[in-house]
Parts: structure tokens; sequence; C-alpha cells
């Protein structure tokens, strides 16, 4: 099995891969305060996941290697029972490492925007699996060339869901992440990632709207019945998304003509077809929350991957791995 770790400014996703399906894909909240112990704690419990899960989809028959992960009563060597939930206040004086799952995991791959959090990180599969992980950055194979005027200022993440994009569908594409942040990437047909543009995302347009205006009740985001809001928590969801809709759609349809006109051969092949530039639907991917997946698919937008930078790292570590064991 191997490791995927997906750390944004905000939330660290965490994926277990192996024979060509995502074992177990989990969350969890990047704070200030969070010690990389604590970070442990939460791999071993999502490591555990996956295992429960290959054994649960392989069935009850195990191999000599998965029975030498087992002790007598039959149960994963974990540091706690795989069915048993255990709270992290509990666990405070245990060690992640004293189980044996250094066993199931072979690889690590990490992609970060969060250098403090990478070494926690780092540190934690250390801890738990015995092992060295390797972080997307300059040198590693991606497949993807960068086209921008810093290269060095793009972010794993936007690097790592272009490998994804030109792996798993198709260029020249957009791809539209919610979280939070917006990001818009875009990659030419000669697998260039040319640039991107940021807006905040829904969630910190609405945090900045409570820390900066006085007596806003508490708000779930979700899709306003309509765009003009009776109530104040009605008038802020149609603010927020159905404003974001908006933006989201001129956003598409800019980047679109200028991508095309960025395909040297795409263009000349307009040109002579006597069409114009831009008239060609471009490939748009989504990734992230639910409500962009929502917005994406109103606008005639359906190509969504919930984890996209997960399964770009998992393309980076094909195309490093010199045993290719992700590919098993």
């Amino acid at each position: 099995m191997h490791l995927a770790i997906d750390i944004r400014n905000k939330i660290a996703s965490i994926g277990i891969y192996d024979h060509k399906r995502w074992l177990a894909i989990r969350k969890i909240g990047i704070q200030g305060d969070r010690t990389a112990d604590e970070y442990a704690l939460f791999l071993e419990r999502v490591i555990q996941e996956g295992i429960s899960s290959e054994v649960s989809l392989n069935g009850i028959k195990q191999s000599e290697e998965s029975s030498s992960r087992m002790n007598t009563s039959g149960k994963y060597k974990l540091g706690y029972f795989e069915n048993e939930p255990r709270d992290l206040k509990l666990m405070q004086g245990e060690s992640a490492g004293d189980g044996n799952i250094c066993d199931s995991i072979e690889s690590c791959w990490i992609s970060s925007v969060v250098p403090r959090a990478t070494e926690d990180a780092i540190d934690a599969v250390r801890s738990v699996c015995g092992i060295e992980s390797s972080v997307v950055g300059p040198g590693i194979k991606t497949g993807i060339k960068i086209r921008t005027d810093l290269p060095s200022e793009v972010g794993s993440d936007l690097i790592c869901a272009a490998v994804a994009a030109r792996h798993d569908f198709s260029i020249p594409c957009i791809i539209v992440d919610f979280g939070t942040a917006i990001t818009f990437s875009a990659v030419n047909n000669s697998a260039e990632f040319i640039g991107a543009a940021f807006v905040p995302g829904f969630e910190t347009q609405l945090e900045s709207l409570k820390q900066n205006t006085a007596q806003l009740p508490e708000i779930k985001l979700e899709f306003p019945r309509k765009a003009i809001g009776t109530s104040t928590v009605e008038a802020i969801r149609s603010g927020i998304i159905l404003g974001g809709m908006g933006m989201i759609e001129a956003m598409i349809a800019r980047i679109s003509l200028e991508l095309v006109n960025d395909c040297i051969p795409l263009r000349e092949k307009q040109l002579r077809m006597g069409t114009e530039a831009g008239a060609q639907k471009m490939t748009v991917i989504g990734s992230g929350n639910d409500i962009g997946r929502e917005i994406l698919s109103m606008l005639g937008h359906d190509l969504f991957r919930k984890n996209l930078v997960l399964d770009g790292i998992r393309v980076i570590a094909e195309l490093n791995d010199r045993e290719s064991a992700w590919k098993k």
C-alpha cells in the first residue's frame, strides 16, 4: 500500500492507495497548535481504515504476507483494534509507531504548500511507517512544463492537479478547484502550465464577512433558492454562491479564449475553418467541494474529481518510483 498526502493552507488530505484504487481518503485540519504526534495518530487511523478496506474487498482469505501483519486474534497489529474507534486524547501517552503497520506502507509522496506542516507530515510518516517521504518539488518528473514568469512560485497542488488532468482527462483544459481559494489553472495542448487565477473561496468569503460585519447569524453555505434573498441568510448565500457562479462562468469563458489563442496549432486550425478563436468549448475539470461540483454542473461542465490533487500525486509517484510500485 502507498500513502499520498495533499497539504493545503487549512486542510490536509491523506489517501491510502493499493491495487489501482483508493482504499481510504480522509482530511485533517491544519492548525497552528497541532503537533507532529497528532498527525501521526491521525495517520495511523487512516492506514487502519485502508487495511480494513483492503481486507473487506479481498475477502477473508489471507496471503502469507498479510498474515505476518496479524496477531493471534486475527486483527492487524496497529496499536489498537481495527473496529474500536479511539479518541485522540485517550491515545496521548501511546507511541504512534508501536503498531506494525510499517510493513503495509511501501512509499509516501507529499504535495504541500505549507512548509511547517510538510515537516510535521514527514515526521509523522517516519514515526508511523518507518519510511522516508518523497516531496513533490523541483527535480521531480511530472510531465508538465511550467511556463510562467516565476515557476518557483507555482504551488505543487496546481501542478499535481494538472498532472491528473492530463493523465485522466484531456488537454488543453481549465482546472477549477474549490477550496480555501477558488483556483483556475490553464494547461495548453503542449502540456504546459501557462498560469492561473485565484479568488477567495466561498467559506473564506463568509469568514471575512463575519469578521467585518456586526450581528450576522450563523450561516451554513448551501445553494440559495433564488437570487433575491428574503432573509439575511438567504441574501448572503445568494451573493456568495450565485455571485460566485457568475464570476466562475465569466472566468471560464475568458480563460478559454486566452487558452485557445495560446494553443497555436488549434488556433491555426480554427482560422482555416473560418471559426472564431475561443468558439470551441474548452475541457473544464472541477475539483474540491460539493458546491463547486453543483455550480460547474449547472454551467454545463460535468467532469469533476473531488480529490484531483491526490490523483496527481499518484501519477507523479508512478513516474518517479523506479519499480513503479504504485501501478500494482
